[in-house]
């Protein structure tokens, strides 16, 4: 892809505009990811030391 291109700029708009609609949506997404893999790994952890 040629660097200013049309696409590459909508991609950078769409996967780096801090404050954008979707770079929020994608943090709240990576912080339940973090908190479920978080409490998976803590139940196992529990039923390990049981």
């Amino acid at each position: 892809e040629a660097p200013g291109s049309a696409d590459s700029k909508k991609r950078i708009s769409v996967w780096e505009a801090p404050g954008s609609a979707d770079s929020k949506k994608s943090e709240r997404n990576n912080k339940d990811e973090e908190k479920t893999k978080r409490y998976r790994f803590s139940r196992r952890l529990a039923n390990y030391l049981k």
